[in-house]
């Protein structure tokens, strides 16, 4: 079995309490839901898989079939979406990763007729997807596009702070997602290396970029 760290990453992390229950759970009764997976990567079940191996127990499979990495990329976040217990920067990280993934599906084949059916009766191909994201989950464009930038900075966090963020501990605000993808390189690894060593996001942003200070 493949584990793909880009798919890993698009499953929101259960808490030590909730894996110990799942874990509990399955020692019980057994891993009662079929792994999914592509090829030989495992795409959802992350978890039931983990326990599995760390106790010797059998599981089942299901195969899916994708045209590219993109349309499975798509399809995890869409299932992970349909969960209920998410907390609402897991929810903008998920969305962010979508309008991501959908754009690079219209886009990557100009000549395909998803990309011909969206320019037709959508006109602009980021702005379509943005719009149609945004419809679909009752919200609004602009939403759509703070959720990219969001998950863009997520992606940038150690795995420390990204799992502090997505756990919902701590919150990354529009400003300081704009500043910190404004960052030069340089300025950009200071930034991180403040958050390694544990400082807040707001605050790291502080000290690498002063210019932030001057914008409160």
């Amino acid at each position: 079995m493949i584990i793909d760290e880009q798919f890993r990453t698009l499953i929101p992390p259960l808490t030590d309490d909730e894996f110990s229950r799942l874990e509990e759970s399955i020692l019980k009764d057994g891993i009662r839901d079929k792994l999914v997976v592509w090829n030989d990567t495992l795409i959802d079940g992350h978890n039931r898989y983990r326990i599995a191996t760390e106790h010797g127990l059998q599981y089942e499979t299901v195969h899916k079939d994708f045209e590219s990495r993109e349309h499975a990329l798509n399809w995890i976040i869409s299932n992970q979406l349909g969960r209920r217990n998410l907390n609402p920067n897991q929810i903008a990280y998920l969305r962010g990763k979508r309008f991501e993934s959908e754009k690079k599906i219209i886009g990557g084949d100009k000549k395909s007729a998803e990309y011909k059916k969206s320019i037709a009766q959508n006109g602009p191909l980021n702005g379509d997807t943005a719009q149609r994201i945004a419809d679909e989950y009752g919200i609004g464009r602009n939403t759509v596009k703070r959720a990219e930038k969001f998950a863009k900075v997520v992606d940038l966090l150690p795995e420390e702070a990204r799992k502090n963020i997505l756990g919902g501990n701590e919150s990354i605000k529009q400003k300081e997602s704009e500043a910190i993808l404004k960052f030069d390189k340089p300025t950009q690894k200071k930034f991180i290396k403040e958050v390694e060593s544990g400082t807040p996001i707001k605050e790291a942003v502080k000290k690498v970029d002063p210019e932030q200070k001057r914008k409160e």
